[in-house]
């Protein structure tokens, strides 16, 4: 092939077709239907969960800047959003909306934008967890454990299971671990591996996540504004803390038990 005879609006030409190629190969699919009388279902399909969940997070922001008025509920997962509206007469509107941010692929900048919070964790075998079954499972030592889970940002993919219970995605390969062949009871405050995720029990429970460690802090609380501490598409890291603070900690939060 002789290259000299093209020009440069050819060369330009041929580039933007094979990038929008690239694009289009690379792009999810997305299905939105009505689910209810005043309510749609977005799911997402072709990619992994970890690169689906920031973009229906985004799709959740950009929902809420632009038709907060309009939105009775919203409930983001880890692949689909389902919006639900004050009346069906802003179904048209919203659908073309969520349509063309996909189409676009416009979602930088519309994440959630909360600071990343920081949430206590005592990993002190005492409370008794998981971590020597972990470690022994692994081939790693407790403090490599404890040091790669808090370590890491995570983002509350959603809340599912229990009231205020967060799925935090994800966890370091290394510190992967199943679940329990048998659910446990558990007590609230533990935070548990299972798979690549990591999550926190709100409420006593029987569990099959491997425990790591517990947090002081109450997870869901029906009297507060918020019930639920942690909020879907927010980030956080844990922040080892040793048992003596821990126990203080309790104290302050749910009084002298």
């Amino acid at each position: 092939m002789n290259l000299n005879c093209f020009s440069q609006a050819d060369f330009w030409l041929i580039y933007d077709k094979i990038v929008l190629s690239l694009i289009f190969i690379a792009m999810f699919t997305y299905r939105i239907h009505r689910y209810q009388e005043c309510s749609l279902l977005l799911q997402l399909e072709g990619l992994p969960v970890e690169k689906v969940n920031p973009i229906i997070h985004a799709l959740d922001a950009f929902c809420q800047e632009q038709f907060g008025g309009a939105l009775k509920n919203r409930v983001p997962s880890y692949d689909s959003l389902l919006l639900s509206m004050i009346n069906a007469e802003w179904i048209p509107e919203i659908e073309n909306a969520l349509i063309e941010q996909i189409e676009k692929q416009s979602f930088e900048g519309k994440d959630q934008k909360d600071a990343e919070r920081t949430i206590p964790v005592c990993y002190d075998s005492t409370l008794g967890n998981d971590l020597e079954k972990m470690a022994a499972f692994l081939g790693l030592t407790t403090d490599a454990i404890v040091t790669s889970h808090s370590s890491t940002t995570y983002r509350v993919c959603m809340l599912g299971f229990l009231p205020g219970f967060p799925y935090l995605g994800f966890v370091p390969e290394s510190i992967a671990m199943p679940r329990k062949r048998q659910p446990v009871p558990t007590k609230a405050g533990a935070v548990g591996i299972a798979g690549n995720q990591t999550g926190i029990y709100p409420v006593d429970s029987p569990g099959g996540w491997q425990i790591v460690g517990y947090t002081p802090l109450k997870m869901f609380d029906i009297n507060r504004m918020e019930p639920a501490l942690l909020q879907p598409g927010q980030r956080l890291r844990f922040e080892a803390i040793n048992l003596k603070k821990y126990n203080k900690m309790i104290a302050d939060v749910y009084g002298n038990l």
